[in-house]
């Protein structure tokens, strides 16, 4: 693996900077459903944080973690946002707890790298509901 740091700045330096922030619809929420929702639900909202389609935006930015001393995602700031961290495994040295995500019948999983470095993505270019 090459690093997903490293990998964001590839991502960088393909599509540029003046690219177009990913869309949340479009590219964010198709990832949540296809690894997280089946536990970040209504009615089965491990962490209470839901990730179900309509939802996720509100759970998420400018929100509080109940895991952390941090908020699970800073429009701005990927850095110092809890949800990178859970999907990383660094949320441990960040005062967080429990086990990275994805994470499914005792099993840890983990997102392709591209689909870190466009959550990241998002996230720096203001987390935006689009």
């Amino acid at each position: 693996m090459t690093g997903y740091l490293g990998f964001i700045g590839g991502v960088e330096a393909a599509v540029g900077n003046k690219a177009p922030a990913p869309s949340y619809k479009k590219t964010i929420q198709p990832i949540f459903n296809a690894n997280c929702v089946y536990c970040h639900m209504s009615g089965a909202m491990q962490g209470g944080l839901t990730l179900e389609p309509g939802l996720s935006p509100r759970s998420l930015v400018s929100i509080k973690s109940t895991g952390s001393p941090l908020m699970l995602v800073v429009p701005g700031k990927p850095n110092d946002s809890y949800l990178i961290h859970k999907l990383e495994g660094t949320h441990l040295k960040v005062g967080g707890m429990g086990a990275s995500m994805p994470f499914s019948a005792g099993v840890l999983l983990k997102l392709e790298e591209k689909d870190l470095a466009l959550i990241h993505r998002w996230i720096l270019l203001g987390a935006v509901d689009n």
